[in-house]
């Protein structure tokens, strides 16, 4: 007689009924990917009552009239024939006015197209992997990775961004129709261009989103490779016919890419966004791409102090760049070396080397250093790698598969805890400049963001406050000078600049500071007629400051109003008699009047008193010549280039007297 089962065995089996109901309708591709997009929408929801951020989001929607002015053949023509931003990307133009038409101009529309689109991006990463590969579980998890992951921020919350959830699209949807193609070829069936062709289009559209889409191709290789075994290892050198198939199938896309990389670079370089080789040169742009590698894989596993943008240093430090390389180089043998039992290893690591590589800084476009938004698509190969080596940890060592589903659920629960607190410093520009400044040095992107920020909320004192942080890392920039002067100009007679003022005194002096920075900068870029006023306005606030007081005369001096500058910098020398920077100034309006002994007297002077005053060297050495005294002449300009090696006026001057006959 059989033994019937105990009631609590019975109770047991009717408790684990529902779960396994669960999992066996999450074991369909439509209820698994129907979850993804589910749960990726509400973990970026709040994204909707998100503003813009003054940081390319002004001039991409807010300010846009070709974008506010909705879907017209007019704005239709513009989007085509644009290459504002220095990228052509008309469907990603197309996509904001077809928001403006149905949502307005507000952000709201925009925020929510972008999360519709990551959500639809998501799925479709989950659909794709397991066409491709045949792995629900494996590819769902990549998928949610994906779709919550902390780094992916800042192309969801940012509308400018758009152009990376619309080009993700259309990059899948290429891969997709590609795995069709290679299934039709492999079966031998004739009807192999109904997949192909589509593939090729869906391409064309992507890179009409996003350049970045030109690196497909290469990731459509890969693919050969692995998971589509078109091509073994072995293969590529015992059967070259096979390798040249598959890549002459492959030619309408890398001539595509060829033509909108070209385009791309051109269109760059007319809107001086890249960064010339005597700014930045080849060393510190390899040097950076390394440290930037390595930051994106260390960011990937441990995603905090997530920031935009990261400053650019002028130079990294070499143990850095060491440590960087070193790690890089020891990955990349690690995937070969697994290449036979692992191909997933080095099909995803060259994903992440090759999709990341036209945005790594060795063409330097803006001032970042490195930039979440530029994971997007390449950090699937390193969850493509993280989550096909987890299954085969878990196949081999055969673990419960309660732990396995608990581990999962705690590590895609930690990303999306960490991609809410992270969308919350895209609320608005302030919260993400201020954001910035805490995480980062010296980050004059920042601090500009933050002072344009604050000037929009009429918070007048702080944005000055910022704008002159700015001007100290940027002297002379044209956009610092023109937000101070904005700013300064609504706030004069209106509120104190400092941010807690304690006195009269104490307001006066950051007006001073204020005027006198923007007078530097103007005189700077040569406009002396704009300067002076400033400087007034200055020693209005700060009467009896020395250095206000030349750089008055400074400007007088060069706009040629001599007298004026003398009496100023006598005004000074009552004060303060051993002013090397009056007594410079001096030499120099007597030097322009034509008074060459009593320049010279007041230029030594000045030299007396600060030995390395390159512009006083400059001065004395121009007098000197004047007057005959040739050699002693030189000397000085060889000084001056001594002290400020690219002096191109002391340049200039020394080889005219160096010319000259003895």
């Amino acid at each position: 007689m059989k033994k019937r089962p105990s009631p609590l065995v019975q109770k047991s089996r009717h408790n684990r009924q529902p779960a396994s109901r669960l999992l066996t309708l999450l074991a369909r591709p439509l209820w698994t990917g129907t979850l993804l997009a589910i749960i990726t929408a509400i973990v970026y929801w709040p994204a909707v009552g998100f503003d813009y951020v003054n940081y390319d989001d002004t001039g991409f929607v807010a300010t846009n009239p070709h974008v506010l002015g909705g879907l017209t053949w007019e704005n239709v023509r513009w989007a085509f024939g644009t290459g504002m931003d220095g990228n052509w990307i008309p469907l990603t133009w197309l996509s904001y006015m077809l928001d403006v038409d149905w949502s307005g101009p507000t952000a709201t529309g925009l925020h929510l197209t972008n999360i519709l689109l990551h959500s639809a991006n998501t799925v479709m990463v989950f659909l794709l992997f397991r066409q491709l590969t045949g792995m629900h579980w494996p590819s769902a998890v990549l998928a949610g990775l994906f779709g919550l992951h902390p780094l992916h921020v800042e192309s969801v919350a940012w509308v400018a961004e758009r152009k990376d959830v619309l080009s993700t699209l259309f990059w899948s949807l290429t891969i997709w129709m590609y795995a069709r193609y290679t299934q039709k070829a492999t079966a031998g069936s004739r009807h192999w261009s109904n997949a192909y062709f589509p593939a090729l289009i869906f391409f064309v559209l992507g890179l009409m989103c996003k350049p970045m889409v030109i690196t497909l191709p290469f990731v459509l290789l890969l693919l050969d490779y692995w998971p589509l075994r078109r091509i073994e290892p072995g293969d590529i050198l015992a059967h070259r016919a096979k390798l040249s198939r598959l890549l002459c199938e492959k030619i309408p896309f890398f001539m595509l890419a060829a033509i909108v990389s070209a385009l791309t670079f051109f269109t760059q370089l007319h809107c001086q966004a890249v960064f010339s080789l005597t700014s930045r040169p080849v060393s510190a742009r390899i040097a950076n791409a390394l440290v930037a590698y390595a930051g994106y894989l260390a960011k990937a596993f441990w995603p905090v102090d997530l920031a935009n943008p990261y400053s650019l240093p002028e130079h990294w430090p070499l143990g850095q760049v060491l440590a960087a390389a070193a790690l890089l180089t020891g990955l990349s043998v690690l995937a070969v070396w697994l290449a036979r039992k692992r191909p997933y290893g080095l099909a995803g690591w060259l994903w992440f080397l090759g999709t990341m590589f036209p945005v790594i800084g060795l063409v330097q476009v803006g001032p970042q250093s490195m930039a979440d938004r530029y994971t997007y698509v390449p950090l699937l190969g390193v969850f493509w790698i993280v989550v096909w080596a987890g299954a085969d940890f878990i196949a081999c060592w055969q673990l419960p598969k309660m732990v396995v589903a608990f581990a999962g659920l705690l590590v895609l629960g930690a990303c999306a805890v960490q991609t809410r607190a992270q969308l919350e410093y895209w609320r608005d520009g302030e919260s993400l400049f201020r954001h910035a400044i805490a995480l980062t040095r010296n980050n004059y992107s920042a601090y500009c963001g933050l002072g344009n920020a604050l000037f929009n909320k009429q918070q007048l004192d702080e944005a000055v406050f910022y704008d002159l942080k700015f001007l100290e890392l940027k002297p002379g920039s044209e956009l610092g000078l023109t937000n101070l002067s904005e700013a300064l100009t609504r706030l004069e007679a209106a509120k104190a600049i400092t941010r807690h003022p304690s006195s009269a005194r104490q307001t006066a002096a950051a007006y001073a500071y204020a005027y006198n920075t923007l007078g530097r900068g103007l005189a700077m870029n040569g406009k002396l007629a704009d300067a002076i006023p400033h400087f007034q306005k200055a020693l209005f606030y700060a009467p009896d400051d020395v250095i206000i007081h030349v750089n008055l005369a400074h400007a007088l001096a060069l706009q040629g109003r001599t007298e004026e500058a003398i009496g100023q910098c006598e005004q000074v020398l009552r004060r303060s008699p051993r002013s090397p920077q009056a007594y410079n100034v001096l030499g120099l309006a007597l030097l322009k009047q034509g008074r060459l002994d009593e320049a010279v007297a007041h230029l030594r002077e000045a030299l007396q008193y600060q030995p390395d005053n390159t512009e006083a060297h400059f001065n004395l050495g121009q007098a000197l010549a004047r007057l005959g005294q040739r050699d002693e002449a030189i000397a000085h300009f060889k000084e001056a280039l001594r002290l400020k090696p690219n002096y191109r006026d002391a340049q200039e001057q020394l080889k005219k007297l160096e010319g000259l006959p003895q």
